[in-house]
Order: structure tokens, then C-alpha cells, then sequence
């Protein structure tokens, strides 16, 4: 019998949640002794909770997570660091990576909702490691980026912190996918969700909207998600028709540079950079006319 296929006896379910909870605790007792191999955790540690989440029935995942962060925790409880807030979120990120899998989500989403989770731990990470550590996070990456007489560094913390989960998902997303072809579990996205990207870019633009007169730095930080969705769309739009698209998008690009660029003098400082997204907005125009109305006609001509 293959060991890796859908398990539906509670033994079958138990035994392989042990196996990727056992590899779970090696991988994360290695890196205490070889802190380099943080990256391995970082990056292939979802791949246990994904291949959970595959194959074993969803009610027993619950046991599964607390099994998991209980051992890894026993194990590195002198520096519990990386039980916290690597191998939490990675068992969290594997899990809804595994629903979007088997649901046939858009590809982003397998990236988007891991970036999300891992900046939500990034930002609880700050504090902790400010108190048991003594070590200022958030100036070590202002210096690290060379930004130390950037007076604006706060407003754009959110925004490079999500950028760098962000990064991680993507890198962590592409290795997982080549080796669930191993498992023979092909990542097979249905082109039909491609509105979600509309919707849920609509919705955080709509959020950067309201947050830029109360929170700027969550503000910069929801224009970031936002053009992410969009600019997915568009890769989408320009794969299927490369010349029309390809042409649009530069041109509306353009546009929206030139504008910045004739209006910054005139703007708030401080808000300046929201309007860089501009160009995104013919996404939402595209999607009405494209998956709307041409629809609409096709029903038409059909009923007719």
C-alpha cells in the first residue's frame, strides 16, 4: 500500500501525523545546534503540514498542530524561538495551503494567506525578542537597509515586513509545489476563480482608502496586497493575450508615472506613494468588460 495516499482508518490518520510530527522535531532540534538551517525550516517545514492536510481527514489536524508545537517545544524549551514563531506558523500556513490545494484556488492565494500568517508572527516576534533578547529589531532592519536618516522608516515597517513573508511564502510555495509532484499531487489551478483577484484587490485598495486618514503605515501595507492581487490578474490577462495586454498595461504605467511625477511637489509627503497603484484600476474596467459583459452577449446570442 502506498504510504502516501488519502488516509481514512484513525490508525492510518495517527501514524502519518506521527511520522511528520517526528520530522517536525528533528528538523527543528537541528536548527538550535546549526542556526543556518533556519532556512530549511523557514521554508520546507510547511511541507509536513501540507502533505497533513492532503491526506489526513481535517478533524484530526487540530491534534496534529498541538502534537507538533508540544514536541518541538519539549525539545528546544531553553530557546523556544523557533517553536513559536517558525514552526507555528509554519504548521498554520501548510494547513490553509493544503484547503486552497484541494479547492483549486488561484495560485496566489498559496502564497498570499502564508505571507499573511508569517507577517501577523513577524510582528509578535518584535516584542518578544525586544524583551528576552534586548536587541531592537526594527533598528537592526533600519540599518540593514541602509535607512537610518529615512524619517518616513515607520510608515513603511508593515510593508517591508510583509515584503520579506511575502518573499518567504513565494520561495516556500515553489519548492513545495515541485515536490508534491513527487507525492503525485499536481497543484492544478481552475482558471474560474481568477475574479477573486479583482475582488479581494477592490477590497484592500477600498481598506488602503479608509486606513490613509487613521493608520498610514497599514494603509501603505494594504496598497501592497492590493497591487499583488491585481498584478496577478494582469500576469494572468497578458499570458492570454500578451500583444493587446502587454501594450495596455505599459501604457496605463506610464500614465501613472507621469502623473506622480507632475503632482509629488503638490502632495502630502507622507501620502505620496499611495497613488503609485493607479494603474491597477483599469484591472477592475478589464474584468467588467471581459468577464461581464462579453458573458451577458454570449447568453444572449445563445438564448436567441
Amino acid at each position: 500500500m502506498n504510504f502516501f495516499q488519502k488516509k481514512e482508518t484513525p490508525i492510518q490518520n495517527m501514524t502519518f501525523m506521527a511520522l511528520m510530527s517526528a520530522i517536525n522535531v528533528v528538523v527543528t532540534l537541528l536548527t538550535c545546534f546549526l542556526w543556518y538551517l533556519a532556512i530549511v525550516l523557514i521554508l520546507i517545514l510547511p511541507l509536513t503540514s501540507v502533505l497533513v492536510g492532503l491526506y489526513c481527514k481535517k478533524r484530526y489536524y487540530p491534534l496534529y498542530i498541538i502534537c507538533s508545537l508540544l514536541l518541538c517545544y519539549l525539545v528546544t524549551i531553553y530557546d523556544p524561538i523557533n517553536t513559536l514563531f517558525y514552526v507555528f506558523p509554519a504548521l498554520l500556513s501548510g494547513f490553509c495551503f493544503s484547503i486552497f490545494v484541494k479547492i483549486k484556488f488561484p495560485k496566489i492565494f498559496l502564497i498570499i494567506v502564508p505571507a499573511i500568517i508569517n507577517l501577523l508572527f513577524n510582528y509578535l516576534a518584535i516584542p518578544f525578542i525586544n524583551y528576552f533578547y534586548g536587541q531592537d529589531v526594527l533598528n537592526t532592519l533600519q540599518q540593514l537597509l541602509f535607512l537610518t536618516t529615512f524619517e518616513y522608516f515607520n510608515l513603511i515597517v508593515p510593508s517591508i515586513l510583509f515584503i520579506f513573508s511575502f518573499i518567504q511564502a513565494l520561495l516556500s510555495f515553489l519548492i513545495i509545489k515541485d515536490e508534491l509532484i513527487k507525492f503525485k499531487y499536481d497543484i492544478k489551478i481552475n482558471d474560474e476563480y481568477i475574479y477573486l483577484d479583482i475582488v479581494f484587490g477592490a477590497f484592500f485598495l477600498i481598506l488602503k482608502t479608509i486606513l490613509c486618514f487613521y493608520y498610514l503605515d497599514f494603509a501603505y501595507l494594504m496598497m501592497i496586497i492590493s497591487m499583488i492581487f491585481f498584478l496577478d490578474y494582469i500576469i494572468y490577462q497578458i499570458i492570454k493575450n500578451p500583444k493587446i495586454y502587454s501594450v495596455i498595461y505599459l501604457s496605463a504605467l506610464a500614465i501613472n508615472i507621469f502623473i506622480f511625477l507632475s503632482l509629488y511637489q503638490y502632495m502630502d509627503k507622507e501620502k505620496s506613494l499611495l497613488v503609485l497603484d493607479g494603474f491597477t484600476f483599469i484591472s477592475v474596467f478589464d474584468y467588467l468588460i471581459n468577464y461581464q459583459l462579453l458573458i451577458r452577449i454570449k447568453k444572449d446570442k445563445i438564448n436567441s
